[in-house]
């Protein structure tokens, strides 16, 4: 979680409840109840009510307490963000969601927008539809959708709720922020010819393929070598590993395995299962995903999930307040960490 002050904490708190007030003038908690609220000290509970005194929400009779204004100015409500995860999110443990909530939520906090936290299980479309519309977002940012979520999307769209997704490696849908996979292809392939290992199986979803590959094929093309595409290896859950083994088994000169999530868990099973796997030099993403391997990998992918989620949330709060009304696409670099 953001580490917001408390300054601005009690001040959101405050006037929360002025927006929600019948325009009358209410008495509002006193400095005590605000300080064991909120566990902060006397002086900044009274910087914060001064600050609201002298901007006309409030008026301080001394020695009866702070009441709301009724003829001063009515706070604006704050733009809501709704922030959608999906059912099954490791946030404790996983480095995508934890990091992106933490760019999310800090940058929302320096926009003054709230952000509402929505775990979504897309069992229906259209429940789940009317249930984000209900909850009175002005727009939200969805990580990593499944394949359901792109007609959600359509039709909070069509309702004019933006929807932004993020961390997805080939986004569908108009406004997304995520990493720059054929630039990851790029380093990956650099990097391991620097290394002698030109002789490296590339493990991935086909629906991930096109943009890395690209970049994968690039970097050969820059070094003038050819890239056996056999040592292409489409990414399949049924029967992975059996498969997996026979396969990478029958070509003696492979020296490594990049692979990015998908099958990593079942790598790390065949080191531990079978003693010569771990011969093999394995590149995979940073954090949970390495876990999961028997040995200490080769290279780190250090996805700039918080960066992306940061700038995400900034571009969709300019959107909010009408002040940039272009399609969001970024697409930020990864950074390659060799460990031996």
């Amino acid at each position: 979680m953001p580490n917001i002050p408390a300054y601005m904490r009690i001040r959101r708190h405050i006037l929360g409840q002025l927006y929600k007030s019948s325009g009358q003038m209410e008495k509002i908690m006193s400095e005590r109840e605000l300080r064991e609220l909120f566990n902060v000290s006397r002086v900044t509970v009274r910087n914060a009510l001064k600050d609201l005194v002298n901007e006309g929400y409030l008026i301080s009779f001394k020695g009866k307490g702070t009441y709301t204004n009724p003829e001063g100015r009515r706070p604006k409500r704050e733009k809501l963000l709704g922030v959608l995860i999906g059912t099954g999110m490791l946030i404790a443990i996983d480095y995508f969601p934890g990091l992106s909530l933490s760019g999310i939520l800090e940058t929302a906090a320096k926009r003054n927008m709230s952000a509402n936290i929505i775990n979504i299980g897309l069992n229906d479309v259209e429940s789940t539809a009317k249930e984000l519309i209900l909850s009175k977002c002005d727009g939200f940012i969805w990580l990593r959708p499944k394949k359901k979520g792109k007609e959600v999307i359509r039709i909070l769209q069509n309702q004019g709720l933006p929807v932004l997704v993020v961390g997805s490696f080939s986004p569908d849908t108009d406004n997304y922020a995520t990493t720059d996979m054929g630039d990851l292809g790029y380093q990956v392939a650099l990097k391991l010819i620097e290394h002698d290992l030109s002789r490296t199986v590339f493990l991935i979803k086909k629906e991930y393929m096109n943009d890395i590959f690209a970049g994968w094929l690039k970097a050969f093309a820059e070094k003038r070598l050819a890239y056996d595409k056999t040592l292409f290896y489409e990414y399949t859950p049924h029967m992975f590993k059996n498969k997996f083994k026979e396969f990478i088994f029958s070509r003696q000169d492979v020296k490594a395995i990049f692979a990015i999530k998908d099958g990593i868990y079942e790598i790390g099973e065949l080191q531990k299962e079978t003693p010569d796997f771990k011969k093999y030099k394995i590149i995979t993403g940073k954090g949970f995903y390495s876990l999961a391997l028997n040995s200490q990998p080769f290279g780190l992918v250090d996805f700039p999930y918080k960066e992306t989620a940061a700038a995400a949330t900034d571009k969709l709060c300019n959107l909010l307040s009408g002040s940039d009304n272009k399609p969001i696409k970024i697409k930020l670099k990864s950074k390659l960490l060799i460990t031996e």
